[in-house]
């Protein structure tokens, strides 16, 4: 009985180290594909816990000491879901030998909030942060919906890029009927995405207006 019992944990416990590796593989791909480099990945590590079941802790170049926590997608395999507040801060790079880089880390952003089919939509060009700037309608909104002090930020310059986004989530979230267009904005201060929002409408071209919602679909007020 003993051997027995020994067999049948052995085996459980190999099967759970392979299912954890292969979570780690596929992470290191998703990373890659999104425009992370190999340098800039220092580990990724799976483990077992109760919530999330497999929760999957990637550490990066830009910030060694901070683990990122992800969990895999049960609805789309090899895609995973981010847990934490913020989605890893990837550099962007204005290489002329890397022209797409800037959009893979907008779109890595985006999808590490859930959002998918992202399409590019425009470039709503960039301003020059300052106190008085913050103050101002709509950038105090656009920043009060970050989960960062914009003061850190003042004197550089900001730039957006918004883009046509899904998640259906946050479409049930807002009540947003079918005919509905939603927009994410990006915004990227040096070389780091700081924050984005969301808005919705229709595709008309036009900046929206008003403070819209954090990219999670919550008011200022939440």
């Amino acid at each position: 009985m003993g051997i027995l019992v020994f067999f049948f944990a052995a085996v459980a416990y190999t099967s759970l180290q392979l299912r954890l590796r292969g979570f780690e593989r596929d992470m290191r791909a998703y990373l890659l594909e999104r425009g992370v480099t190999e340098q800039e990945i220092v580990s990724v590590k799976a483990s077992l816990s109760s919530l999330p079941t497999y929760p999957v802790i990637v550490k990066l170049s830009q910030e060694p000491e901070r683990g990122y926590l992800f969990t895999p997608d049960s609805r789309h395999q090899g895609n995973f879901l981010l847990i934490d507040d913020l989605p890893p801060q990837l550099p962007y790079t204005d290489d002329p030998l890397e022209p797409e880089r800037p959009a893979m880390r907008d779109k890595a952003y985006l999808e590490a909030y859930g959002f998918s089919n992202i399409q590019p939509f425009q470039d709503l060009g960039s301003y020059i942060l300052t106190a008085e700037k913050a103050a101002e309608s709509p950038y105090r909104e656009y920043w009060a919906l970050q989960k960062v002090d914009p003061s850190l930020y003042y004197g550089q310059a900001v730039h957006t890029h918004q883009y046509v986004v899904e998640h259906p989530g946050i479409r049930k979230k807002l009540g947003l009927s079918a005919d509905t267009t939603l927009y994410a904005c990006v915004m990227v201060v040096g070389d780091l995405a700081r924050g984005g929002y969301l808005h919705s409408g229709t595709v008309s071209g036009e900046r929206p207006t008003g403070s819209g919602y954090s990219l999670r679909g919550e008011t200022i007020e939440k």
